[in-house]
């Protein structure tokens, strides 16, 4: 038996959750997610990775902790054709425990490897689905010893299912991202298109930049920014994007293997393909002055650089 749940990812979601510091109480979660002794909806992954269904699972365990085992196990083996584990098969749970009503689940180191727009599905299945479990109220991941932190290094904490409800999800929008990344030399730029989903307190600019910092698609393409690289700030004012990242990019580069210029125009010229942008001012936590010399200066905002866009350059390859 299936119900088919449209929740429309993404982090941004999760991130309103953050700022907010919402914690649901237990009475929140969904009278329906059990449906008889011993049945569970279990959440899993549809096969175009946007949306989230359901099954109805018969466990066998009388325990809270028995059965939060059981269910994990249960979401990693969908009986319908066309649903996929929420979290991949790549990610194991080392430990559970339960302490004062919250479910404190130990993944794998695997979990943070997740994309970001898979992880919030990923983190909203498992919530909706052990949150019915009776004893928990809520449910707390961690990534082996650690508390899991999302891509902006922010702590979701202990969520219910509550905070998953499907009126969280309205008003989300899709879009498609035209995005520059360092072609294999470093000195150049090449286009890639990603399909996203965001609202709720995340702008798209904010979406361009998480995609830059979690890199290409395609194996030709380098990546501009590291994967621990954090967005502190980004806002738009008369068509200029203020950036500011964390100051780890700035060493980042040689282990990169690419040019600040690459870097810098990477991020430009991804947000000025945004209609709501037309120049960026990009500065980094804790650096003062140029930080890459005259080679790159960014003291002024800077437009759109299209002589780096090697398709701009040499024509569709």
């Amino acid at each position: 038996m299936m119900k088919r749940i449209k929740i429309l990812l993404l982090l941004s979601a999760v991130l309103l959750l953050t700022v907010c510091g919402c914690k649901k109480s237990a009475d929140t979660k969904p009278a329906a997610a059990k449906t008889e002794d011993g049945e569970y909806e279990v959440y899993y992954l549809t096969q175009d990775g946007f949306h989230l269904e359901t099954e109805i699972r018969k466990t066998s365990g009388s325990q809270p902790e028995e059965l939060a085992r059981e269910l994990v196990k249960i979401m990693q083996d969908p009986k319908e054709r066309g649903h996929n584990c929420a979290f991949g098969s790549g990610v194991s749970l080392q430990n559970l425990r339960i302490t004062e009503g919250v479910l404190n689940l130990h993944f794998s180191k695997e979990y943070n490897s997740l994309k970001s727009s898979r992880e919030i599905l990923a983190r909203a299945a498992v919530v909706r689905t052990l949150n019915a479990i009776p004893g928990v109220d809520s449910v707390l991941i961690y990534v082996e010893d650690a508390v899991f932190r999302d891509a902006n290094g922010r702590v979701p904490g202990a969520l219910t299912a509550g905070d998953f409800e499907l009126t969280f999800f309205e008003n989300l929008a899709n879009a498609r991202l035209k995005l520059y990344y360092s072609d294999e030399e470093g000195t150049g730029l090449c286009e890639e298109v990603h399909e996203v989903s965001y609202g709720y307190g995340t702008s798209l600019e904010e979406m361009v930049l998480t995609e830059l910092i979690e890199g290409p698609e395609d194996d030709a393409f380098r990546a501009v920014l590291p994967g621990d690289a954090k967005i502190l700030s980004v806002n738009v004012n008369n068509g200029i994007c203020y950036v500011l990242l964390s100051g780890n990019v700035i060493g980042s580069l040689d282990e990169l293997s690419v040019k600040p210029k690459t870097m810098v125009y990477s991020i430009v010229n991804s947000l000025t393909e945004l209609t709501t942008v037309n120049r960026v001012v990009i500065r980094f936590e804790g650096v003062d002055g140029e930080p890459f010399g005259e080679e790159m200066p960014l003291a002024d905002a800077l437009e759109r650089n299209l002589d780096m866009n090697k398709e701009e350059q040499n024509g569709d390859q």
